[in-house]
């Protein structure tokens, strides 16, 4: 940021998007919480406190003896933070190398941390660099108390971080782990190594021969950086974190100057002369030029002059790596992978379908449907009532079916042969009593074999008051069971009274035809010939008769009377059609029928309420874990 803009505290970033992922992982860890009965996991938080103003603070982690403060003394081009190393107390409490004009925002921003130390302010003028601060912060290794909770609560309102280490510690088991609490995005990170002079042991350049070590002093210092390089990459990755090469600094911030870092490495040789070791020397000062070149790129990096659309992409991407963080210690802390695996597998059919067989046994299904079947209404009363359905299409046979009905059923009885008589409702037993054992026993069996399996599942999730009991169970299977019979039945008569085609008009014309002709037009065909045959008038005068009298009352009632006899033979027929549609279906469909019906039953009815709490915890998990984005498959 220029001299004239604004200055740090003028112009808020917006809170509300970090606000509102910071509020969302809160809900959900609230919510496993409670679910799982596990306490809440401990989850980074302070991008959005960071997002509420446009300074740019940069802080200097690190351990004991790493030389934090000399550092950022390097950097600063000042005393900002006193050395007491000597005094074996370190870096006491956050030292601040901020504007003058931005103490007021950084005292805000680094404001959770007041009641454990106060923040020392070392100020500056340089404008350039007036929202950009360096906070030298304690030992996070230390002996003396506070200093790892100090660090802990002033970590993740940073919005820059500087791992310092020394080659002694590298790849400390203890930073590795602050690194993975301390969320920052990649770009925001930066891995120094500091003291590479201490890598400046004589047998780190012998191997050569000392009378080209001079002329190849270039050569030799760009072999040896590269090998520090090289060795800080495989010694942090190996201890658990990864860092980009282009986020990896060595440099040695007490011994900046060219001479001063070759004076140093001479008194570590026991040569403060460089007589012995002359031909080494120009390969140090070289080293010694690529360890300042990287302290200044550093200082360029972390103290250059940085704008709002700069501050605002760093803020956003902290933000979006507090918030995958969050998702990752959520897994991680609930286990949440292999919950939602284990709930998918409770939730499947296979533990039913085991737990019924090894409940209920073969034959039970089979045997249950037969003792079904047996309660279905006899022969007559089903093809009486298919009857009834198939006369409904016929419009004439209906005015007949009305009233002599019972002679047509009377009629098709007498036809028909080997009718099946109901069952007496003394006659009834239970039907899913089977081999001594009864239903609830069978469900009883089924329900313990359910919760043995997911045991570790029902324990972690406290479910078992939520299955619901045997009995329970039993009652909705025995409820289900006693519409399955009428259900049959219903199919049954649906399906054997479905018409098909709608009745033909043949079929229609010949009602209507012997309808007609008794009454009328057989007497009146008659008379009709005999006046075309007749030769005398006589015979004319009986034709006429006939015709006249095929008109009278009397005659048009004993021809319907004919026409009754014959519709109640055709009912009579249809009657003796259905009794052999009854059979055959009982005979063909009933029992293949029952035997689905009752294991859909007693899987839906009498099993399926076992995983119904498997079912409503995994909704509620996938529910809580959706926004986290995972399980895809939902």
């Amino acid at each position: 940021m220029t001299s004239d803009s604004h200055t740090a505290e003028a112009v808020a970033v917006s809170p509300a998007p970090a606000e509102r992922l910071r509020d969302e992982l809160e809900r959900i860890n609230a919510g496993l919480a409670a679910m799982l009965h596990t306490p809440p996991a401990e989850l980074a938080a302070g991008s959005d406190q960071a997002m509420r103003d446009e300074l740019v603070v940069c802080g200097i982690l690190g351990g004991k003896d790493v030389g934090k403060s000399t550092l950022i003394n390097a950097l600063a081009g000042q005393v900002v933070s006193a050395d007491l190393a000597e005094a074996g107390h370190g870096t006491e409490g956050p030292i601040a190398y901020v504007h003058e004009q931005a103490t007021a925002g950084v005292q805000r921003r680094l404001g959770p941390a007041a009641r454990l130390a106060t923040v020392q302010l070392a100020a500056h003028q340089i404008d350039a660099i007036r929202n950009v601060v360096l906070v030298d912060l304690p030992d996070f290794d230390s002996s003396f108390d506070g200093h790892a909770e100090l660090v802990a609560s002033l970590a993740p309102v940073l919005d820059r971080v500087l791992w310092v280490q020394s080659p002694r510690k590298l790849g400390d088991r203890a930073w590795v782990r602050l690194c993975g609490e301390v969320v920052k995005a990649v770009p925001n990170v930066y891995c120094v190594l500091n003291k590479v002079d201490e890598l400046l042991a004589d047998e780190r350049l012998a191997g050569e021969d000392p009378s080209m070590a001079a002329a190849n002093a270039e050569a030799r210092a760009q072999r040896f950086w590269r090998a520090q390089h090289a060795w800080v990459s495989e010694t942090i990755s190996a201890a658990g974190y990864d860092c980009p090469a282009d986020r990896q600094f060595l440099m040695s911030a007490a011994f900046g100057p060219t001479n001063s870092f070759v004076e140093e490495v001479g008194r570590r040789w026991g040569d403060s002369s460089w007589s012995r070791y002359a031909d080494d020397r120009p390969t140090v000062e070289g080293i010694a030029a690529l360890a300042r070149e990287e302290l200044e790129t550093l200082r360029a990096r972390v103290l250059g002059p940085v704008g709002v659309d700069e501050i605002r992409r760093a803020k956003e991407a902290n933000r979006n790596a507090e918030w995958a963080a969050g998702i990752a210690r959520l897994r991680t802390h609930y286990d949440l992978d292999r919950l939602l695996e284990s709930l998918d597998i409770a939730c499947g059919e296979e533990s039913l379908v085991e737990a019924f067989d090894e409940s209920c046994g073969p034959g039970y299904v089979a045997t249950v449907a037969a003792a079904l079947e047996r309660r279905l209404r006899s022969d007559e009363e089903l093809a009486d009532e298919l009857l009834s359905m198939r006369v409904q299409r016929w419009p004439l046979l209906r005015l007949v079916y009305w009233p002599l009905g019972w002679l047509a059923r009377f009629g098709g009885r007498r036809a028909s042969s080997r009718i099946r008589p109901a069952v007496s409702v003394e006659e009834e037993s239970d039907a899913f009593l089977v081999a001594g054992r009864a239903l609830d026993a069978r469900l009883e069996l089924a329900r313990a074999r359910v919760l043995a399996d997911q045991a570790v599942l029902v324990k972690r999730l406290r479910l078992e008051p939520e299955f619901p009991a045997s009995q329970e169970l039993t009652a909705n299977a025995r409820s289900a069971a006693r519409a399955l019979v009428p259900a049959v039945e219903r199919r049954m008569l649906d399906e054997l009274g479905e018409p098909g085609p709608r009745a033909g008009k043949l079929g229609r014309a010949a009602l209507w035809l012997v309808l007609l002709w008794f009454p009328l037009l057989q007497p009146m065909l008659k008379g009709g010939l005999e006046m075309y045959l007749a030769h005398t008038r006589p015979s004319v005068l009986r034709g006429v008769y006939a015709i006249v009298t095929t008109l009278s009352a009397g005659h048009l009632l004993a021809s319907l009377g004919v026409v009754a006899l014959v519709y109640v033979a055709i009912l009579a027929g249809m009657h003796v059609r259905a009794f052999g549609a009854v059979r055959r279906w009982r005979q063909e469909t009933v029992i293949e029928l029952l035997t689905d019906e009752v294991e859909n039953l007693l899987l839906e009815k009498g099993l399926a309420p076992l995983l119904k709490p498997f079912h409503r915890c995994r909704a509620r998990l996938v529910g809580l874990c959706r926004p986290l984005g995972f399980p895809r498959d939902v």
